[in-house]
C-alpha cells in the first residue's frame, strides 16, 4: 500500500519562520517500508500559525508486512531563520489492520 503523509507544524513563537525544509527517515521496521519521497518544503509560518508540508512524504508498506505493529519515522526540520542546529522528532504510526478480515467491514472513502 502506498501512503502520503502530511505533517502540520505549529509556530509557537512570535516571528515568522522562513524557508522550512524537512527530511523523513525510518527509525523502526525499515524492512517493511520503502520510502518514495523523503523531503518536503513548507510555506513560511507566521507566529502563532500552522502549516502543512507542500508535498506529501510518500512511502509504501510491504504487502507481506505483519499487521498490528508500529512504524516509527524521524522527521528533521530546518529553517533559514531557525536557531542553531536542526530539530528532530519521531512520528509513530500504527498499522492497525488485522489479518482476520472477516471481523471487520471494509471502509470506503470518497
Amino acid at each position: 500500500e502506498t501512503v502520503g503523509l502530511s505533517v502540520r507544524l505549529f509556530n509557537e513563537g512570535n516571528t515568522t519562520v522562513q524557508d522550512i525544509e524537512t527530511w523523513l527517515d525510518v527509525v523502526l521496521n525499515a524492512g517493511d517500508i520503502d520510502l518514495l519521497s523523503t523531503m518536503s518544503d513548507y510555506p513560511d509560518i507566521a507566529g502563532g500559525a500552522k502549516a502543512n508540508n507542500l508535498q506529501p512524504f510518500v512511502f509504501s508498506v510491504d504487502e507481506n508486512a505483519e499487521h498490528g505493529h508500529w512504524l516509527s519515522f524521524k522527521l528533521t526540520v530546518d529553517a533559514y531563520n531557525w536557531g542553531p542546529g536542526l530539530v528532530e522528532f519521531n512520528l509513530p504510526i500504527m498499522c492497525a489492520d488485522t489479518a482476520d478480515y472477516w471481523l471487520h467491514m471494509p471502509l470506503m472513502f470518497k
